[in-house]
């Protein structure tokens, strides 16, 4: 599903406040405006995963249009509202477009997706590493490549993969835990 269009806005809106409405810091997280925000920072996030290769596991935090933080909280505020049926008519009343756009099937499996996806987000020097190996691989497996391969580095690259991989587990229990269940995940 193609977010980056869904939510168009102007003006770049602070995003910081959503993590500290979900930790607590704030007692009004159930407030509609605030799904309209998560829904512009998903949007800007959905654009640059459209733009990121399926199969690159490591890819720079700089890419992220949002702290990791930011985006991870907005998708868990969405997911609540839309598992919640008294803010979800709140939602509805104040911003029925959204509404409509948010409630399909097809949106809150991206959503589903997309928060696991953000394990692949790693510290710019860690995905400078994958995005090379990446490009080292997608090309043909000559000589050259495969001693590159018992190289240092690429060792190195294997082993922030293998963190993706944990994390991006540690993210689906999580996501089972909170919401529940989602066979069709990926």
């Amino acid at each position: 599903m193609k977010f980056k269009n869904l939510f168009r806005s102007k003006t770049k809106k602070k995003a910081y406040a959503l993590s500290q409405i979900l930790n607590g810091e704030h007692d009004e997280w159930d407030n509609p405006n605030f799904v309209y925000l998560a829904s512009e920072i998903i949007s800007e996030y959905g654009a640059i995963l459209e733009q990121t290769p399926k199969l690159v596991l490591g890819v720079c935090e700089k890419r992220l249009p949002y702290h990791k933080r930011e985006i991870e909280a907005a998708i868990e505020l969405l997911l609540k509202f839309l598992n919640n049926k008294e803010l979800w008519i709140k939602l509805k009343k104040k911003y029925p477009k959204t509404a409509r756009t948010i409630i399909t099937d097809k949106y809150y499996n991206a959503l589903r997706v997309g928060y696991v996806e953000l394990a692949k987000f790693v510290p710019d020097n860690e995905g400078k590493l994958c995005e090379s190996a990446y490009g080292l691989l997608k090309g043909e497996i000559t000589d050259e490549v495969k001693e590159e391969i018992k190289s240092s580095w690429f060792e190195e690259v294997i082993q922030i993969n293998q963190r993706i991989i944990q994390e991006s587990s540690s993210r689906l229990k999580i996501l089972h835990h909170k919401f529940g269940k989602e066979d069709n995940l990926f």
